[in-house]
């Protein structure tokens, strides 16, 4: 199309990441970063959720245990982190950002 056509599509966005079943997640789309634990839940193990909003799934799952400290990541892709004395390391493969697949 000609140059300064105001009927020229818009460009896609750019996509952050998807899901293992192919579903996109857009640049400033994906959900908030988890803060830490629930402070309703001081005392006890207890996992908390990054809800994905847009697509209606759960995008991370955070477990906590009873002291508060991050124990295991799951990816809505399936993907598990283990974190050990503040390290996280892989129990399965991590498929990129956030545990799930990069790029477009």
């Amino acid at each position: 199309m000609a140059a300064g056509n105001p009927f020229r599509p818009a460009p896609l966005p750019r996509i952050h990441s998807r899901y293992a079943d192919g579903t996109p997640v857009f640049e400033n789309s994906q959900p908030r970063r988890i803060g830490g634990p629930d402070p309703q839940c001081a005392g006890r193990a207890h996992s908390v959720i990054r809800w994905d909003a847009m697509n209606g799934r759960v995008y991370q799952l955070r477990e906590f245990d009873a002291a508060g400290y991050p124990v295991r990541d799951s990816f809505g892709d399936g993907a598990v982190t283990e974190v050990q004395d503040g390290a996280v390391l892989p129990a399965q493969v991590n498929l990129g950002h956030d545990g799930m697949t990069t790029g477009s």
